[in-house]
């Protein structure tokens, strides 16, 4: 009895095909249809903003040797023998998952942000990045990530 126009699902994953049934009766009979759909990714921005002076204000460039923006790692610490390489300020990345790991502390360079919260990303395969050093598109929400 009654109508639906639209359905909203919570907990789905990012980027992920979903397979939906849907069946409906009025006066005239039964009718299912059934439909394949996927969900649309998630992106996030790394972010590493430089200080306004002395050795905060080269921070972030490419240019000094160890110091080219944000490292990802194949581990949820920071691990230098796990870096998998490092993205740039303003690369866009897509995410699958969140997991928790070490804290890290963004400091200015990313607003004060701290998180225990990693964020698995397409670099080089999936690898993480610390949540304190992406900004998700779309207001940054944590809840917008399943648990990997």
């Amino acid at each position: 009895d009654g109508s639906c126009s639209s359905l909203t699902l919570s907990k789905l994953r990012p980027s992920t095909n979903y397979t939906f049934t849907v069946t409906a009766k009025n006066a005239a009979g039964t009718a299912t249809g059934r439909r394949t759909v996927a969900t649309k990714a998630l992106y996030g921005t790394a972010t590493c903003k430089n200080g306004e002076n002395g050795e905060t204000a080269t921070y972030c460039d490419s240019d000094v040797e160890g110091r080219n923006g944000n490292e990802i790692f194949s581990v949820t610490r920071q691990d230098n023998d796990k870096q998998v390489g490092w993205a740039r300020p303003g690369t866009r990345l897509q995410a699958y998952c969140k997991k928790s790991g070490e804290e890290v502390y963004a400091y200015i360079y990313n607003n004060d942000k701290r998180s225990t919260t990693w964020i698995q990303v397409n670099y080089e395969g999936k690898n993480y990045i610390p949540w304190a050093w992406l900004n998700l598109d779309g207001g940054d929400d944590l809840a917008d990530l399943p648990n990997c």
